[in-house]
């Protein structure tokens, strides 16, 4: 992403050109500089539509759009062949130029360290409606090249399904996916329109989800285990997830389009992969007999930073008793005031209310805090107890690895990994987390091909 640090590197010296200028004796009477700053705005805001959204550069955009809004004055003025106003004093310009120097390092040192873009080359995209749901979705196959005719995988290459974070969709996993498919996998994933932010169709076109949608999942993800009213949100996300992997999962074995592209499908061993709600989602599947039952070449499921809402239960309230002795109307007063008084507060959940508990081989991926336990007694919860419980579970976690780097976060969005990171020093490269992920995937799958 050279070129987006290029031009992250001009807006900042745009910016920079008119806030020293009074101070270099050559340049004073120059009224062209004030041109500058609303060209660096420009540049700011044509950046977004043209990169998506970078929350590195929001520092500098509203540094920019600041200092467009004091420059109004001056750029009057040589508008109008006036004077122009005086100079800011050497104080002020000294704080301006801190901030520029402060934004501009935080725009230039977080940017992507690769492409951002949807990957092309060997990917099939096709749009699939579930009828019975009226749900559209855009399932994007990782290895099928369309020379005229297509070019079907080896028969023998296990399938993998991977479930996007409803935040990011299939943007957030597309680095994964390929690393997948050139690590020995048939790698199949998918965005569903309308839920997923945003989902990606043919021809890399978005489809947003509803603002509404989007605050709901992220207050699920920020309180989702601790408040009913953002856990039942999360429940619905994770609702949906299961009926889109039940869905995917006959399709992949039924569908002769797929069959066409990928003699793997419906034959070979099939492997299902979630992110967050999607995670959680497939190992309830996993509990299923029933689904099981329909789909045996299913050999393993990894859930990836999965926070399994619908496994707690919401806090009971019961309103206290009026007297006995009172009268009909005290007590109908009482009650009536009881019951608003116990839900004037948000109900809380009050721990779980069982542990997932899957039929067949299940990773859990998370990030390193997993390990801490003040973690581990908290959001890990269901992922520790059913390490305790079931003889089926794992868990896997990279050193360093925050909530978000086993996603294309690290290489698209530092910025978003260095916030959320893990607890350990790490030991990889931004650009490195999609391999690696994609190396534990190959490795718990490969362990489960070669044993009985």
């Amino acid at each position: 992403m050279q070129e987006l640090r290029i031009l992250e590197l001009l807006i900042a010296l745009l910016i920079l050109a008119p806030l020293v200028q009074p101070f270099i004796k050559d340049l004073r009477g120059l009224d062209g500089f004030v041109w500058f700053l609303p060209l660096a705005l420009a540049c700011g805001a044509a950046m977004f539509p043209v990169y998506g959204f970078r929350p590195e550069c929001v520092p500098l955009l509203a540094l920019a759009l600041t200092l467009n809004i004091r420059n109004i004055p001056a750029l009057t003025a040589v508008i109008q062949r006036e004077p122009r106003p005086r100079s800011l004093s050497a104080g002020r310009t000294a704080l301006r130029l801190i901030s520029l120097g402060g934004a501009a390092f935080l725009a230039l040192f977080f940017s992507p360290s690769v492409d951002t873009a949807l990957a092309v080359e060997g990917v099939k995209v096709l749009p699939v409606r579930d009828e019975a749901r009226n749900a559209e979705l855009f399932l994007r196959l990782y290895g099928v090249y369309d020379n005229g005719e297509n070019a079907p995988v080896n028969e023998s290459r296990p399938m993998i399904l991977v479930i996007p974070p409803v935040a990011g969709s299939i943007a957030a996993v597309d680095k994964v996916c390929a690393a997948l498919q050139a690590q020995g996998f048939q790698a199949v994933s998918f965005a569903r329109k309308g839920i997923d932010s945003p989902a990606f169709g043919p021809g890399r076109r978005k489809y947003p989800a509803p603002l509404g949608g989007n605050a709901k999942h992220l207050l699920a993800l920020l309180m989702g285990t601790a408040f009913a009213g953002p856990n039942q949100w999360g429940r619905r996300f994770e609702e949906e997830r299961k009926k889109d992997a039940a869905f995917l999962a006959a399709y992949l074995t039924e569908s002769s389009e797929i069959s066409a592209l990928a003699t793997s499908a419906g034959k070979g061993p099939l492997f299902l992969a979630g992110y967050g709600a999607g995670g959680s989602a497939l190992v309830l599947l996993g509990e299923s007999a029933e689904f099981l039952g329909r789909h045996p070449r299913i050999r393993g499921i990894i859930a990836v930073e999965s926070p399994f809402w619908s496994l707690y239960r919401p806090e009971e309230r019961q309103a206290p008793l009026p007297p006995e002795e009172a009268a009909q109307w005290f007590k109908t007063f009482w009650s009536a005031l009881a019951v608003w008084s116990a839900n004037l507060f948000p109900k809380r959940t009050a721990g779980l209310d069982r542990v997932p508990s899957p039929e067949i081989p299940t990773l859990f991926i998370v990030s390193d805090k997993a390990a801490n336990p003040r973690y581990a007694r908290k959001q890990y919860l269901p992922v520790t107890e059913s390490l305790r419980e079931s003889g089926k579970t794992s868990m896997a976690f990279i050193e360093g690895a925050g909530v978000l780097d086993y996603t294309d976060c690290p290489g698209k969005y530092p910025l978003y990994s260095a916030f959320f990171s893990g607890s350990m020093l790490p030991r990889l490269k931004n650009q490195d987390y999609m391999a690696e992920t994609a190396s534990l995937i190959r490795a718990f799958a490969s362990l489960h091909l070669s044993a009985p």
